[in-house]
């Protein structure tokens, strides 16, 4: 009897380990991990600060102005790991936003959309914009919808919220921006759900831009080929969100 146990016991183990090096395996094949570049902007400089913590990474700018009032939380897209949006949470900041990006757990924020209202709690922020980049931008979308009094501005890149997360009433300012060769968040996605958000909301088609390039993290499954480098596309980016910032 004693001798059965053991061999089930051991089996059970043997199985175990096999589960655990499938889930390590499938983990792997389908996150994407940030680009080499990412680590210049994980580290402090003159004119932003970098903390890591458990749960979000926050860039701040070492001089405080009127724009360090609005603070930016952004989700990181689904299964791409949160530093790979760091090159642009840093240059947000460098312009003068304190900016906190998202851990989310497995890399996907749909395990958890309220992590905003955990960080608004914790450092008792006033005026928030939610930022989002695909699955991110549904998630950030369904807090906004979910908590519209914590909520000032909503920024979607390659984004569009879920039908259940209605906002085409809410007093949120919107930024929507796409490319026009994004295979994932297709324009006639992006044109289809437009009902779902406020008739004020400011579009934005990127041109010869597609949906990888919003991130580094390289060239994401089903998206199509841009017609311009990252750095361009991240560029204009940056630019729109800047002058969405500086209207709020």
């Amino acid at each position: 009897m004693k001798e059965k146990r053991t061999k089930r016991l051991f089996s059970a183990l043997i199985l175990l380990a096999i589960l655990v090096v499938l889930f390590v395996w499938l983990f792997n094949y389908l996150n994407y991990k940030p680009e080499e570049i990412v680590k210049n902007y994980l580290v402090s400089s003159e004119k932003v600060s970098v903390k890591i913590e458990r749960e979000f990474i926050v860039f701040s700018p070492v001089s405080s102005t009127d724009k360090t009032k609005i603070d930016i939380i952004f989700y990181p897209g689904g299964f791409v790991y949160p530093e790979a949006y760091s090159p642009l949470c840093y240059k947000i900041s460098e312009n003068g936003y304190r900016v906190f990006l998202a851990k989310m757990p497995l890399n996907l924020a749909v395990l958890k959309p309220n992590i905003a209202g955990e960080i608004v709690k914790e450092y008792n922020l006033k005026k928030v914009v939610l930022a989002g980049h695909s699955l991110g931008g549904a998630m950030a979308a369904k807090f906004a919808y979910d908590n519209p009094d914590k909520v000032t501005g909503l920024i979607l890149l390659g984004a569009y919220p879920a039908k259940q997360n209605n906002l085409s009433n809410s007093n949120i300012k919107v930024l929507s921006l796409f490319g026009e060769l994004d295979g994932l968040a297709t324009v006639e996605k992006i044109e289809k759900y437009k009902e779902l958000l406020p008739k004020d909301t400011k579009y934005f088609m990127i041109l010869g831009g597609n949906h990888s390039n919003f991130g580094y993290y390289g060239f994401q499954k089903k998206d199509n080929p841009s017609k311009i480098t990252k750095e361009e596309q991240q560029s204009i980016i940056l630019e729109k969100i800047l002058e969405f910032l500086d209207k709020l």
